[in-house]
This record gives structure tokens, sequence and C-alpha cells, in this order.
């Protein structure tokens, strides 16, 4: 099973999550929707395998991101926001990443 369909076999309008800062309720849906997008973005620049670096906060969307990579057949490094960045680099360096903290804007 790719761990990237968690929650697709659940009702779509089943609320996943709720973010008290942006006062949103996701829907499994929702989540499917932004992961399927991510998925298909990386999808058409790298390959399954590759490894794609997350910097974020916890939020519903950084859970869609991650559960996107998977889809995508990639492996999510999550990378702790607090690191300075002599110690970001060598992350990406020992861990091969192929694509830095990813925005999802950029996916779209």
């Amino acid at each position: 099973m790719n761990l990237g369909m968690l929650g697709s076999d659940i009702d779509p309008e089943k609320t996943a999550f709720v973010s008290l800062p942006q006062n949103r309720r996701y829907t499994y849906g929702d989540i499917q929707s932004i992961s399927d997008t991510v998925a298909a973005g990386l999808s058409r620049k790298y390959q399954v395998g590759d490894r794609i670096a997350v910097i974020g906060l916890n939020s519903a969307d950084y859970i869609a991101t991650v559960l996107g990579i998977m889809k995508a057949g990639m492996v999510a490094v999550p990378v702790n926001w607090k690191l300075l960045g002599d110690l970001c680099f060598w992350i990406y360096l020992y861990m091969a990443v192929k694509e830095k903290p990813l925005e999802k804007e950029a996916l779209l």
C-alpha cells in the first residue's frame, strides 16, 4: 500500500483537520486534492525514489504535502525549520535531496 493514499477510502466530506489559526476546516477530500496536486507537480520534474525536503509548521498543508510526496513514490525528508543554514546544507547533502523546501504554490 502506498502510504500517500491514507484516508482515500474515507468519506471525502468528513472533517480531517481543523486549522485554528486559519479558522478553516479541511475535509478528507481537501487533503486528497492538495496531495494529488503536489504529487502531479513533483512527478513532472522528479523520479520515483527521489528525496524531497519539506520544511513547515504543523498544518494540514504540511500533512497534504508529505502525503503528495509519498503518492508520487518519492521520499519526504522533514527538516526542522529551526535549524541554521549550515545544518540544513548538510542534511540536504547527506540525504541527497533533489528538491529543497517546498512551497505549495510552486507545484500548482
